[in-house]
């Protein structure tokens, strides 16, 4: 077997697919064995590559050389199914990404490799000369596509694929793959036809044509990057509407619930304290039944009503943890705030608080602080707690959650983002040793209270 150009562009084409699929893809859900599979795949796709049949006579024809490079293409594709469990629209995303990326990478290495004489024309990957005539050469430019393709792809993964896409794809605009695969491929086409019958490209030439190849592989990667981008936003928008509503509704809930709780707890106390003065009881007895009932009289004064049953609602929960809510709050500037968001700010901020916190073994840090202040024509509220461990954030800044389940967790902070941009505020998290603080500061507009933020 003749060592020539063209064998060690196949090795090296087939690598680059399987690099750049693999790379983007490996947030996917895997099958069972993943290494295994991947052994497999790769060992497969190698084999492929290296035994490929090429004859004699026909090996340097654009069409030839454009189909093998295609067979090579989707036979990597197809290892895409065996290693994850991906429907045929994620299949063929990847497969679209990856082949974009290769040849986005490709092209950049040719035009360095011309700028930097390792290449004499843009035929010179298709051409069959032996490359152990110059083995420094042959170095040289194995290096330089090492560079040029890992950077590329370091950079698409995290300028795009980190960005938007999770654990899952959920693309299924085919209309956008149909169209984004077809230029593709015409540009790869066109690429091979002119390499095959331009003889003598002028430099000029050479140079356009990567540089048309270098800005179509672009214009496709954002497309994606835009449709993912739109879809992902649209859905954290419709989780986050989901929540609101169904926070209005649990904030009505709780409200009568503690209105009946408070309602009851009164007249409780004031049979207890009828029969202490008609009858001879304990002193020390009544003491202790009228405080076991003071734990659900728990009634604040704010200024705000929807912050005063939020934070009993709150309390009682604190309670039933040993958790020590306390509270520092004049809420009476908040009136420009609807009671459902009222609830869903000052909910979730606080059920994090006590997610933290009761994690916590030491009585003393058991402890969460609520301070709502008006300063000059802002209001401020402070949530603290103590916290264990590390607080690990991601890559939009927000703490990542420690819930296990799955479902709705992780939109909290979104939630709360969300409510904060609406009323033009600003929020900031705080950590001081073992000390974890949201702020939130709120503009105050003497018209924000009839202001209609919908």
């Amino acid at each position: 077997m003749i060592i020539t150009n063209l064998f060690i562009n196949k090795i090296l084409f087939m690598i680059e697919m399987l690099s750049g699929m693999y790379i983007f893809s490996h947030k996917m859900r895997k099958r069972s064995h993943p290494i295994i599979r991947y052994v497999l795949s790769i060992s497969l796709c190698l084999l492929v590559a290296i035994f490929y049949p090429l004859v004699k006579d026909v090996s340097y024809s654009w069409w030839y050389i454009s189909l093998m490079y295609f067979v090579f293409a989707i036979v990597s594709c197809l290892t895409l199914p065996i290693i994850y469990d991906m429907s045929w629209k994620e299949v063929l995303f990847f497969f679209i990404v990856a082949y974009t990326a290769q040849h986005f990478a490709y092209q950049l290495n040719t035009v360095l490799s011309l700028a930097c004489g390792l290449i004499n024309s843009y035929q010179s990957a298709y051409n069959g000369e032996n490359l152990l005539e110059d083995g420094g050469l042959l170095v040289l430019r194995l290096t330089l596509t090492t560079v040029v393709f890992t950077l590329v792809y370091v950079t698409i993964y995290i300028a795009f694929i980190s960005r938007v896409i999770k654990k899952d794809l959920s693309f299924n605009n085919l209309e956008i793959l149909v169209i984004s695969g077809v230029a593709l491929i015409i540009d790869i086409l066109v690429n091979a036809v002119i390499v095959s019958y331009g003889k003598d490209l002028l430099d000029v030439i050479e140079y356009m044509i990567c540089l048309y190849s270098l800005i179509n592989c672009f214009v496709i990667l954002f497309l994606f990057y835009f449709v993912l981008r739109s879809k992902n936003l649209q859905k954290d928008l419709d989780v986050s509407s989901f929540l609101l509503n169904e926070a209005e509704k649990k904030y009505m809930q709780t409200k009568n619930n503690v209105d009946l709780i408070n309602i009851k707890c009164h007249d409780m106390k004031q049979q207890i304290i009828a029969i202490g003065k008609s009858r001879s009881i304990n002193q020390e007895a009544l003491k202790d039944m009228t405080e076991a009932i003071q734990i659900y009289d728990s009634t604040m004064h704010t200024g705000n009503a929807a912050v005063d049953i939020i934070l009993v609602d709150k309390k009682l929960n604190c309670n039933q943890q040993q958790i020590n809510l306390k509270c520092y709050a004049d809420c009476s500037k908040l009136d420009f705030i609807s009671d459902s968001d009222i609830y869903s700010l000052f909910g979730n901020a606080i059920d994090n608080a006590i997610e933290a916190t009761s994690k916590i073994t030491d009585p003393s840090k058991k402890l969460i602080n609520v301070f709502v202040k008006n300063i000059n024509n802002f209001v401020s509220i402070r949530i603290e707690n103590y916290f264990n461990g590390e607080i690990k954030f991601d890559s939009d800044g927000r703490p990542k959650s420690t819930k296990t389940n799955n479902g709705y967790h992780g939109f909290g902070i979104k939630s709360l983002e969300m409510i904060v941009k609406k009323y033009h505020g600003n929020h900031l998290i705080k950590i001081d040793d073992e000390v974890f603080s949201f702020n939130i500061f709120f503009p105050i507009d003497e018209n924000m209270t009839n202001t209609d933020f919908s």
